[in-house]
């Protein structure tokens, strides 16, 4: 999210974004299993489940699972809290600690340890996102801010050349990883905007 937070989620997970400024990331999980990552200095995620919600400031990580009947709060990184519906307690959590377990009418303490599997496939996706964004080179220089981030892609397929066009020399850049039978341009259109 452009505040610096985000969520990865499993197959089965049926979320919904219900705010999003630059201080709060506010989510609803419905089922599933989701893993929040707040990266900002300054936002707060808020994320709602039929048996509670749970808010986590800025440098945290926390893995919810939301079955049928329950829920599971396990704080991964710092401490997040966890507020039952019922009550209207808050409930810490931190990392290293119990997990919160909770239906719609009583809370107790779990393992405190996310699920292996998917603890090792969100691990795999850290590995591959930190390789993505190590990438530098010149995709950052000729791309505005906020594609950044995925400029990797440019950069494995591509790259960056000195063209003369228009009355002036600009940079273009030019796949080298192409499939067969592969055509510039052939679906949607580019269109100049700004200045050059």
């Amino acid at each position: 999210m452009p505040n610096n937070t985000s969520v990865r989620t499993d197959g089965s997970a049926q979320i919904q974004m219900i705010k999003l400024t630059g201080d709060t990331t506010e989510m609803d999980v419905a089922s599933g299993e989701a893993r929040f990552y707040n990266k900002s200095s300054a936002a707060w995620i808020k994320a709602t489940t039929p048996f509670g919600y749970v808010v986590a400031g800025p440098d945290t990580v926390f893995d919810l699972y939301v079955g049928d009947k329950s829920v599971e709060v396990t704080s991964l990184k710092g401490k997040v809290d966890y507020v039952h519906p019922n009550s209207a307690e808050k409930y810490e959590v931190a990392a290293g600690s119990f997990s919160i377990l909770a239906d719609s009418q009583q809370i107790s303490s779990g393992e405190g340890k996310p699920d292996p599997d998917w603890d090792d496939w969100n691990a795999q996706r850290d590995e591959l996102w930190a390789k993505w964004l190590g990438v530098r080179g010149d995709s950052r220089k000729y791309l505005p801010p906020n594609l950044h981030d995925p400029a990797w892609e440019l950069e494995e397929n591509g790259t960056w050349e000195r063209v003369y066009y228009d009355g002036d020399y600009r940079y273009f850049w030019r796949p080298i990883r192409v499939a067969p039978g592969w055509a510039p341009f052939a679906v949607g259109r580019w269109v100049s905007r700004g200045t050059r």
